[in-house]
């Protein structure tokens, strides 16, 4: 808990700068988000697109963390499975894609989307088993939602909104 304080206490001091492009405008835990990150996905946005686009941004920190700490895997056979259908979908071949400049950042995303997808299967079964007759209504995208929100009450988050202008 110490090592903690004292990570965010570096983290509050090196963000009380003049808000250099790379400043720091979340904090997840022990991670961040920067300003230039979020900048990358916002050109021209309003602030409370941004604050939007954050939030969004936190909860993939939450769900890579959780990934991460239940060494979530996939087959390599789901990997190609899914490049294949990104390659007929965009009229090139595997051999094209994998070639391309894109490629490490497609292959990233794609290992991304199909842990969540089994966090989010995992996270279903188990709400859906502990949960009370009242949350069984609830879609399946709802009560991953919910667990989600249960998640951001878990762990420690401080968002600089003021940097968001």
């Amino acid at each position: 808990m110490i090592i903690k304080k004292i990570f965010f206490l570096i983290i509050f001091l090196l963000s009380l700068s003049v808000y250099p492009s790379n400043s720091i405008v979340a904090v997840i835990d022990e991670d961040i988000i920067t300003l230039n990150q979020l900048n990358k996905l916002t050109k021209g946005a309003e602030k409370n697109q941004k604050m939007a686009l954050l939030n969004l941004l936190i909860d993939e920190k939450i769900i890579q963390g959780v990934i991460a700490k239940l060494k979530i895997i996939h087959k390599e056979t789901e990997i190609n499975r899914e490049l294949n259908f990104i390659a007929k979908n965009n009229d090139v071949t595997l051999s094209d894609l994998s070639n391309s400049k894109e490629f490490p950042i497609i292959l990233k995303r794609v290992e991304y989307e199909l842990s969540k997808s089994i966090l989010k299967k995992l996270v279903i079964s188990e709400e859906k088993d502990t949960s009370n007759n009242k949350d069984l209504n609830l879609t399946d995208n709802q009560t991953f939602r919910n667990w989600i929100k249960k998640q951001r009450e878990k762990i420690f988050i401080k968002i600089y909104e003021e940097k968001l202008n």
